[in-house]
């Protein structure tokens, strides 16, 4: 009817074979059914605001709000606008989503499924591949859509998530979407429920791995291969990091652009991270740590606390002190590299008084305590 020119110009029009397809490497399709609600703008085109219907005789979306979704639509298997369109089987693309639940994305999240490989529901990565949904509810061995679930599951809370679309980067075709490959896994049982609340991923982040329990969780566009551990809360990572490990139960972090090969360990609260930042390992336990911009090549110990980097600090390591807190410490702006090896910064532990590292002349590693003699 499209194709000649035959629509009804303000009818409304329902696709009955709709079927999720996807060719792009390391993804498939779950292939769950659900009707699609077209409208005519004129004879020859239909509008790709769309609307779900419950499809006759499915089953597996029975207890959910189908007339709530909102939808994206090309009825055409466009493989110039969409990297996963299947020109062979394909009944047209499902590009955005948003069920009843607010939770959104750039391609139809109830079957679209990612490569993972898990042990025992979670990432690991010399565990055994799966496919897994976008929220992905593990328990007996089974991986299901926590979207799915939620209609009849009251432990399953997810909701208010957001991904962006990603864009094919090449000079050939920067405006074709691809499937981005963002996946929050999440093991639940009898006793312990799931959590995926109010997570935004914004435009061009691709290849993220989330633990249970994530909720707060704000990524900046261009970020990419970020694997974040369970419970964590309030983490705002920026433009162009990649590579970056967040432990369990971390809050409060924030990571400025341009960062890169990150390690934070379990436990850590309240961290700022500047721009440019590279190579930073920071161990469990340690709070409230401010990172400049252009830190380079440092490792911060277990239970450090209340410490400062300042912008331009590079190859040290502030080093744990057997259980006892390191606190309120400064480290000036300088190359700390001492023949070749990280250079430690032997601040001592348990003092209240702010400690400040810098060079002398002679580029030696100066610690004093700020008003005191030196």
């Amino acid at each position: 009817l499209r194709d000649g020119g035959n629509l009804v110009p303000g009818t409304w029009y329902r696709i009955t074979d709709y079927a999720c397809t996807t060719t792009q490497q390391d993804t498939q399709s779950a292939n769950h059914a659900f009707d699609i609600i077209v409208h005519a703008d004129d004879a020859s085109h239909l509008n790709e605001n769309a609307y779900a219907a419950h499809h006759d005789g499915d089953t597996y979306f029975a207890d959910c709000m189908l007339e709530a979704w909102q939808l994206k639509y090309c009825l055409d298997n466009d493989t110039d606008r969409f990297a996963w369109a299947d020109t062979t089987n394909g009944t047209g693309v499902v590009y955005w989503m948003k069920d009843e639940w607010k939770n959104e994305s750039p391609y139809d999240f109830k079957s679209i499924q990612f490569s993972r490989t898990l042990t025992d529901g979670a990432y690991d990565a010399q565990g055994t591949a799966a496919y897994v949904y976008t929220f992905n509810a593990y328990s007996g061995g089974t991986n299901s859509d926590a979207t799915v679930l939620a209609a009849t599951n009251n432990r399953i809370k997810c909701s208010n998530n957001k991904i962006d679309e990603r864009r094919d980067n090449s000079s050939s075709n920067p405006q074709k979407a691809l499937l981005n490959d963002n996946v929050f896994l999440n093991v639940y049982s009898q006793n312990v429920g799931f959590t995926c609340l109010s997570n935004t991923i914004c435009f061009g982040s691709y290849s993220n791995t989330f633990g249970s329990n994530v909720s707060s969780v704000n990524i900046g566009s261009g970020v990419r291969s970020v694997n974040i551990g369970s419970d964590v809360g309030g983490v705002n990572i920026g433009s162009y990091s990649s590579s970056i490990n967040i432990g369990s139960s971390v809050g409060g972090v924030n990571i400025g652009s341009g960062s890169e090969n990150l390690n934070i360990g379990s436990g850590v609260v309240d961290v700022n991270i500047g721009s440019d930042v590279r190579s930073v390992n920071i161990g469990s336990s340690s709070k409230n740590l401010n990172i400049g911009s252009g830190v380079y090549n440092v490792n911060i110990g277990s239970n450090s606390q209340n410490i400062t980097l300042l912008s331009g600090v590079k190859n040290c390591e502030i080093r744990e002190a057997q259980g006892v807190t390191v606190q309120n410490c400064l480290i000036l702006s300088g190359d700390y590299l001492n023949k070749g090896d990280i250079q430690p910064i032997e601040f001592v532990p348990g003092l209240n008084v702010t400690q400040v590292a810098t060079l002398d002349g002679d580029n030696n590693v100066v610690i004093y305590v700020p008003g005191e003699k030196q």
